[in-house]
């Protein structure tokens, strides 16, 4: 929601009216405002699809998609399926992890030799991560045991706020009065959207439902932006992003917020989108 008053009018928020977007903001299946699937299947790749069909019935020539966290792997997926009308995709959660240093940092191994010091920095980002990832476990294996928050608004926000270990240091610095990314509100917001639709059990199978790698290369070939913000759960280096977009068009380290930047920092997203893609409004 931040997003869409410095996308939509840029010349009210220090943009340029050649910066306007049209959004389409659909909400994953069994998240927030959407519905609840019904059957099986709803993995990212069956999203993507149903995403594509949806910009296709609006009307839109072209397009352009955009994600983080879940919505990254939705949008490389709609990538790799690569409709006529997708002219480029821009992302905040890159997957771009080589298969094998995430194979070896989800088994805490040490570093593999051959590393530069950046990819070092990464790959202990990714053993620190997968050591802490628990609720994602849980949800991908079991996910209607979660059952207990359609009953409890507060073991469903214990749940929700503690995500990882960055994100939970950026929500309770909110609490503490520190005037920077979340207020207290915007975490009360988010904990009552899942709450008065009751989605917290819908919502988790989407990890049960996915069958990809999170952090691992998908195929993608269309045009890709990155962008890194450093809480992020780990920093892409460069050299793995050119590896795994083979026509990477825009590559940047921003200088704060973390795993759910839009949400926490608005406007730098927002300045990541409009530089990004700007070279794709010609093309």
């Amino acid at each position: 929601m931040k997003l869409i008053g410095p996308l939509t009018d840029p010349t009210a928020h220090g943009g340029t009216a050649a910066d306007a977007f049209h959004l389409i903001i659909p909400s994953l299946p069994g998240y927030g405002f959407s519905g609840k699937p019904k059957e099986t299947g709803w993995g990212p790749e069956r999203i993507a699809s149903a995403w594509i069909v949806l910009m296709q019935r609006l009307g839109y020539r072209k397009f352009a998609a955009q994600g983080g966290d879940w919505g990254a792997v939705v949008t490389e997926m709609i990538a790799v399926q690569a409709p006529k009308e997708l002219v480029g995709i821009h992302v905040n959660m890159p997957g771009a992890i080589p298969a094998d240093i995430d194979k070896a940092s989800f088994s805490g191994a040490p570093a593999p030799a051959g590393l530069s010091d950046e990819e070092k920095d990464t790959y202990g980002q990714l053993v620190s991560f997968y050591k802490n990832v628990y609720y994602a476990f849980w949800m991908g294996t079991r996910p209607q045991t979660a059952a207990g928050f359609s009953d409890s608004p507060i073991g469903l926000a214990t749940f929700m706020i503690d995500h990882d270990a960055r994100s939970l240091d950026l929500i309770a610095r909110s609490f503490d009065g520190t005037p920077e990314g979340l207020t207290p509100d915007d975490v009360l917001d988010n904990v009552t959207l899942f709450w008065l639709t009751n989605t917290g059990v819908s919502a988790a199978r989407l990890y049960w439902e996915n069958k990809l790698a999170f952090f691992s290369p998908k195929g993608v070939k269309v045009p890709v932006a990155v962008s890194v913000f450093p809480d992020e759960l780990y920093q892409t280096p460069k050299t793995w992003a050119e590896k795994a977009y083979p026509n990477l068009i825009h590559y940047n380290k921003v200088p704060k917020g973390g795993h759910f930047a839009a949400w926490e920092q608005p406007m730098l997203l927002t300045e990541e989108l409009r530089a990004g893609l700007k070279s794709l409004r010609t093309s």
